[in-house]
């Protein structure tokens, strides 16, 4: 306490000086007009900046659960859609059906949410690790995407958790859909170079495909739904000497940035299965 005494007595004209300027300084904002109204626009615009970096903070910190929130709209969307649903269409039947329906319309997939927890993207074969497994409904042979495009495809589970076979992998391979062209041909695979590369293998150099043009899952796929944007093609090279064309390819899918992914699975794969072994004997 006297510590704090002897300091304001040895501090007392530069105290006295500076509260004389405080109470001048309140006097002349109180009582003058113009002073008045540009302190008050100067604060409430400082304030307004304050409450605005505020609010950026809070959202910014608040952004892992909006997206977790977006993401299961988004798939409840996707349970909606019409390519979702088995048309049980005859072409001489004028019967209009419901195609939202599902106890009419069985579902053709199945979607489970799941969070990447792990990834590589710098090895020759790369995988995934996500945090749902067979507890969850997670199985071997599911397919894996996001919002951008495919990820990859189930290749083992435990109970809580399952590691995913990467696009980014040598052995992954998977025919794609050029909707433009009406085209089911050729082999995507990972080029081994960029997580952002791929290539497209054994399509006829006849076909004009063309800079900007998007392959995309096939509707004959049971990996995935139609229509899943694998990659974009960045150039088309065209040789005399081969019949194929050299194409590259942007996958659609960031791998260096996996968050929130979807794990989905055909509904009806084992009756199809057994459909061809039986015509295989």
């Amino acid at each position: 306490m006297w510590v704090i005494l002897r300091w304001i007595k040895s501090n007392s004209y530069p105290l006295l000086a500076l509260l004389l300027f405080i109470f001048s300084l309140n006097q002349v904002l109180r009582y003058h007009i113009y002073q008045h109204s540009l302190y008050f626009n100067y604060s409430v615009s400082f304030f307004r900046k304050i409450d605005n970096w505020r609010t950026q903070i809070t959202s910014y910190l608040d952004l892992k659960e909006q997206n977790a929130a977006l993401f299961k709209e988004n798939l409840n969307l996707r349970e909606q859609l019409k390519t979702n649903r088995v048309y049980n269409y005859i072409p001489w039947d004028s019967t209009i059906i419901d195609t939202f329906n599902a106890d009419i319309n069985p579902r053709h997939y199945k979607y489970y949410p799941a969070q990447v927890i792990k990834a590589t993207t710098t090895t020759k074969d790369n995988y995934i690790y996500l945090n749902q497994g067979s507890n969850h409904g997670i199985k071997k042979g599911m397919g894996v995407f996001n919002a951008q495009g495919i990820v990859g495809i189930i290749v083992t589970t435990s109970n809580n958790y399952s590691r995913v076979m990467s696009v980014l992998n040598s052995k992954f391979e998977i025919t794609p859909m050029l909707n433009r062209l009406n085209l089911r041909q050729g082999i995507i695979n990972w080029t081994g170079l960029s997580s952002r590369m791929g290539k497209v293998s054994e399509i006829n150099r006849t076909e004009p495909i063309v800079k900007g043009d998007i392959f995309v899952t096939s509707n004959y796929s049971t990996l995935f739904p139609p229509n899943i944007p694998i990659g974009k093609v960045i150039s088309v090279t065209t040789s005399n000497s081969q019949p194929y064309l050299d194409i590259d390819i942007e996958f659609s899918a960031n791998f260096n940035a996996l968050d929130y992914v979807v794990c989905v699975e055909f509904v009806k794969n084992n009756e199809l299965k057994s459909l061809e072994s039986n015509e295989a004997q």
